[in-house]
């Protein structure tokens, strides 16, 4: 346990009970919070090559002249 967690708990043991439930709960939702960020951060990471090797065929094509404008209305 690194010096900052054990701090944290001490500071949460000076609480009375109703507060430390309430303050687990927050942290709680917090990390919960935090690790869905890093999945996303993943997804990216994995995605980027892709998303990358799209764009530039996208602008070889239209450098090409094998693109037209985007017809919103279409989709």
């Amino acid at each position: 346990m690194t010096n900052s967690v054990a701090l944290a708990l001490k500071m949460l043991e000076s609480l009375p009970e109703h507060s430390r439930e309430k303050v687990v709960e927050d942290l709680r939702k917090r990390v919960m919070e935090e690790k869905d960020e890093l999945e996303w951060e993943k997804q990216i990471h994995r995605k980027k090559k892709g998303l990358v090797s799209a764009a530039q065929n996208a602008r070889r094509q239209s450098k090409a002249g094998r693109s037209s404008p985007m017809n919103f209305e279409k989709l």
